[in-house]
């Protein structure tokens, strides 16, 4: 009879009545539990005390941590850029060169050159950004 009671069955097989609120708690709880892997971690909601200095210095540290990873994607874009501006120069060059064999030293001349500005301007900009 116990176990019936647990079940909530009468010694008819009809299911006992029950209040509205214990049903839906009793949904709620097996809900609840059946998000529940075994062994997780259940996050809580509490705050611990921090001193206004240390909020302030992680802030600090935040900003600059981010401030230094916009430096260094640019630094990393502008190269990356570079690099491609220069192998369609290259690919420019060797088209001319194809084109008009005579002048190779003089494409070399000026794709050597072109090379050496765009080197020289990456570098100064990651100089200026980079610290």
């Amino acid at each position: 009879m116990l176990a019936d009671r647990t079940l909530w069955i009468n010694k008819h097989n009809y299911p006992l009545r029950r209040s509205r609120s214990l049903a839906t708690t009793k949904v709620i709880a097996l809900s609840w539990r059946d998000t529940q892997v075994s062994g997780e971690l259940i996050r809580r909601n509490v705050s611990v005390a921090v001193p206004r200095s240390t909020q302030r210095a992680l802030g600090t540290i935040v900003n600059e941590t981010r401030l230094q990873q916009a430096a260094t994607r640019a630094i990393t874009s502008v190269g990356e850029q570079a690099m491609f501006e220069i192998a369609q120069l290259k690919r420019t060059q060797r088209e001319l060169e194809t084109a008009i064999p005579d002048a190779a030293e003089a494409l070399n001349l000026i794709a050597t050159t072109v090379s050496m500005s765009i080197a020289r301007s990456v570098h100064r900009f990651g100089s200026e950004l980079g610290g």
